[in-house]
């Protein structure tokens, strides 16, 4: 069976009811008449040929478009599934980092509590560090992830306090200048024991090497490693400011120039920038620092 077939009809009977029936029921592709003129057969076939190749090509591709048609239909039905089984996987996993969020929160805050229980006085540096360490991390000039370490460092940098001697930390506290050589050696040794311990907190590879290095001085002169200027972690570089400005026994002005005159010495210069133009001087925390019964005076807060 060639139901493609481009049929031609040649014949002498020229009746309609022949031509008719012919066309109708024959499905007649051309209809010539006896006599016929050579070329006009010629170009018959040829046209006949071509019609023919046609429709086997429009046919081929029907079916082809068919079976696209299908495939298509199971990938979209498959890719539906699929987009299904993500969004059920996106929310078990919002879920899941939410839990986790939650319970890294709760971690820093039992480290702070221990900071706070061991010594009140560095619970109470702690949060004034964390509020300018915030306030700066607000800049876009630092980078995503240095925003989230530098505030989670900031939470986190005097845990290795808790390691030392209460009387060597009361007097690193009241009389820092009157520390022996031994003791500054045992004291210098803190942001060690921080960033060790910041790591069971959990996976803060980042904010260990930033406690590490927050004492660190631009000039190299720091401690524990010597450090000097972009070698220094930037959220380090950060929080030595924080830190200095909080844990400095001179007034707030002129702690703020000592800062400024420290700059390409202590302190990265940008750092020193940054900390000046981020944190609103006019609500800065109060400076921490613990007193003796006999600096207490009535009316002091």
């Amino acid at each position: 069976m060639q139901p493609n077939a481009s049929r031609i009809l040649i014949t002498g009977v020229l009746t309609l009811n022949t031509v008719i029936e012919a066309v109708n029921r024959g499905e007649i592709f051309r209809f010539l008449a006896k006599p016929w003129i050579r070329e006009e057969v010629l170009a018959t076939v040829d046209n006949a040929v071509q019609r023919y190749a046609l429709v086997e090509a429009n046919e081929r591709l029907s079916i082809d478009t068919l079976e696209l048609n299908d495939k298509l239909v199971k990938s979209n039905s498959e890719l539906e599934d699929k987009i299904q089984q993500l969004e059920l996987q996106a929310r078990d996993l919002e879920a899941s980092n939410q839990v986790l969020e939650e319970n890294f929160n709760h971690s820093l805050e039992i480290c702070f509590r221990l900071i706070e229980a061991f010594h009140p006085v560095l619970g109470e540096q702690t949060k004034a560090v964390a509020s300018i360490c915030k306030e700066i991390a607000t800049s876009e000039l630092l980078s995503k992830r240095d925003r989230e370490v530098l505030k989670v460092s900031s939470w986190l940098y005097n845990l290795g306090k808790i390691g030392l001697p209460r009387e060597l930390l009361t007097k690193s506290l009241n009389d820092p200048q009157s520390l022996t050589e031994q003791e500054q050696i045992l004291l210098h040794h803190y942001p060690v024991y921080g960033q060790t311990l910041s790591g069971f907190v959990g996976a803060l590879e980042e904010v260990g090497l930033t406690i590490r290095s927050h004492r660190e001085r631009f000039d190299g002169q720091g401690y524990p490693d010597g450090y000097s200027r972009e070698l220094i972690p930037e959220p380090a570089r950060h929080l030595a400011i924080a830190v200095a400005f909080v844990e400095s026994a001179l007034p707030r002005d002129e702690a703020l120039e000592y800062i400024i005159r420290n700059s390409g010495k202590s302190f990265h210069p940008e750092a020193v920038r940054l900390f000046m133009k981020s944190s609103n001087l006019s609500n800065l925390p109060k400076k921490v620092r613990e007193l003796t019964l006999a600096e207490l005076e009535p009316g002091m807060e």
